[in-house]
């Protein structure tokens, strides 16, 4: 094998790479996937993308995405991992690895505070500092019990579009939805590719003429199993889900369900009397870790000190000692102090999305905060559900 080059990859070749190497890494195959389909995928726009050769062969490939990304409330941008994909004679030489950790370490010059991705495997990924979210869910109940809410005042109304035509509203939709729960990542441009807005229809619910929610759905009419199938459900606020829902019951007699994902903490069943709600996990399970230790400032966390060894063999720039003292509700970052434990950053990113507690890291190899430390770090960082949103 020659000598391995790394390079950034752009312009047409960017698709010609991550269609020949994706499609036979995630796709059914033969035959290929259409070609053109492929590259208009939305997800391709700004991407940068990573490729290792070996002369004139192409081995591997990594790509990201800018995302904006919530974390406890306060927003930071990240760095969206897709198409990771190596030729089969070229795997398990850490090919992979070191595409990745070249990557991120791009992708943190740019400015992302995290990264995210969905993985074909968590074990992989885990090695590499990524933690798992709960899975969100693909809920479906009948209509008919939504429809009290009809004779009700709900204080707003609810208009429908073609997304075609309302693509700024449904991004600022978007923006306003990211803002609204942990763990939510969107991409900075339209997530749609044209296929889709051309067969979504767009649901803006509004009070006093302010947006207070909205979704994305299709008609599915396949009587007697017509759907109101929901791709993008964007309530802002309790009002605007209720606005919503009765937006959903006055289809009952054209479709006599909904389908729709929510977060995994959500709980439809309790939204009206004889909802029967079904649900299926989302056979992608979400995963995220800290790419920039130091500028976890202003991060939202209740008051409280602790210092520890941080260890990051992927993005090494987080090695080393931090210092975490959260004052009126924000947290600050300072390198330096007399460490109390060492923390893998799975172990710290476990900690800062919530999906973890102090104490349970010694079980999952990522540190052993004695019991007085771990107390410190839990009332810090509470416990949260991250709900990830975006797909890619």
């Amino acid at each position: 094998m020659s000598e391995l080059e790394i390079r950034e990859i752009f312009g047409e070749a960017q698709q010609d790479i991550l269609y020949r190497l994706t499609s036979y890494a995630f796709r059914s195959t033969p035959p290929l996937p259409d070609e053109e389909a492929f590259k208009t995928l939305s997800r391709l726009r700004q991407a940068m993308l990573l490729a290792a050769f070996s002369g004139d062969e192409t081995l591997a490939c990594v790509a990201a995405r800018g995302l904006t990304h919530n974390v406890r409330g306060k927003t930071y941008p990240a760095a969206g991992i897709f198409g990771v994909a190596v030729e089969p004679g070229a795997r398990r030489q850490g090919l992979a690895r070191r595409l990745l950790s070249d990557l991120l370490a791009r992708q943190r010059a740019q400015g992302a505070v995290f990264s995210c991705l969905y993985p074909f495997r968590e074990s992989f990924y885990e090695r590499l500092g990524y933690v798992s979210f709960p899975l969100q869910h693909w809920i479906r109940f009948d209509t008919a019990p939504l429809t009290p809410l009809l004779k009700k005042d709900l204080g707003g109304s609810v208009q429908r579009y073609l997304l075609r035509d309302h693509v700024a509203e449904y991004m600022q939709l978007r923006k306003a939805f990211v803002k609204t729960r942990h763990g939510v990542a969107i991409f900075a441009e339209d997530d749609l590719g044209q296929g889709q807005r051309n067969n979504r229809w767009l649901a803006v619910a509004r009070v006093d003429g302010q947006i207070v929610g909205g979704m994305a759905y299709e008609m599915v009419l396949d009587p007697p199993k017509s759907v109101m199938r929901v791709h993008r459900f964007m309530p802002l606020t309790v009002q605007g889900r209720y606005l919503l829902l009765e937006w959903m019951a006055r289809h009952v007699d054209q479709t006599p369900a909904a389908e729709l994902w929510l977060p995994p903490a959500e709980t439809p069943e309790t939204w009206m009397p004889d909802l029967t709600v079904s649900s299926e996990n989302a056979f992608l399970i979400p995963m995220g870790r800290v790419l920039d230790v130091a500028r976890l400032d202003g991060l939202p966390a209740a008051d409280g000190r602790f210092c520890v060894q941080v260890q990051d063999d992927i993005c090494p720039w987080n090695t080393g000692v931090w210092t975490f003292t959260a004052s009126q509700g924000e947290l600050r970052v300072t390198p330096g102090g007399e460490p109390q434990a060492v923390l893998p950053i799975q172990g710290l990113s476990a900690l800062v999305y919530g999906v973890k507690r102090a104490e349970e890291l010694t079980y999952r190899g990522w540190g052993s905060p004695d019991p007085g430390l771990a107390a410190q770090i839990d009332a810090i960082f509470s416990a949260q559900l991250p709900y990830m949103f975006e797909l890619f």
